[in-house]
């Protein structure tokens, strides 16, 4: 698994986490060539839990900044505590 961490050198990277969440993500379908294949299908199964766990661990870690750290990113607290307070499975 690779680390989570936040790139403040990286100038494009102040907002990058609060646009990660904001943005919408592609319905997970699969390409024809494999519909209607169990490979297929148990691969696409492994990745939506794997998309879910990833959004549950960033909600933990957002959750945990602190109000100056929220600042340094350019998310608002009120915007944090919605974005926590949603389940896992909601983009």
């Amino acid at each position: 698994m690779r680390p989570c961490y936040f790139d403040f050198e990286h100038r494009t990277s102040r907002r990058a986490a609060a646009i990660a969440m904001a943005r919408p993500v592609a319905r997970h379908r699969l390409p024809p060539s494999q519909r209607g294949r169990p490979a297929g299908l148990l691969s696409a199964a492994l990745s939506l839990v794997r998309l879910w766990r990833r959004r549950s661990r960033e909600r933990r870690q957002l959750g945990s900044l602190d109000a100056r750290m929220l600042r340094d990113i350019g998310v608002t607290p009120s915007e944090a505590a919605r974005e926590c307070d949603k389940p896992f499975w909601r983009a």
